[in-house]
């Protein structure tokens, strides 16, 4: 299961990243992504399909921006810390 969704994550950043890719053609830009540092274990999607959010066994939560691929911010748990994320329709936080 953690393997299907972290492979999921990857394919859809993936799809994301090749289509910014294609519409940037034009001004080259190099963006140095660097994520989770460890397995993946929750993915969210935002109810507008802007953002996703992704949870790891590295104590991060990160904030992603589907268009641009690019972290929004991240939340760094403390070691013996569990938090749970949901993503309300029409929240603005």
């Amino acid at each position: 299961m953690r393997k299907h969704m972290m492979l999921s994550f990857i394919l859809i950043m993936s799809i994301c990243f090749a289509k910014n890719a294609i519409l940037a053609a034009e001004k080259p830009e190099i963006l140095v992504q660097m994520g989770h540092s460890s397995s993946v274990n929750s993915v969210a999607f935002s109810p507008d399909g802007k953002y996703i959010v992704s949870g790891s066994e590295d104590k991060a939560i990160k904030l992603w921006d589907i268009p641009t691929g690019l972290e929004q911010w991240d939340l760094r748990l403390k070691p013996n810390e569990k938090k749970a994320l949901k993503i309300k329709s029409g929240s603005s936080t």
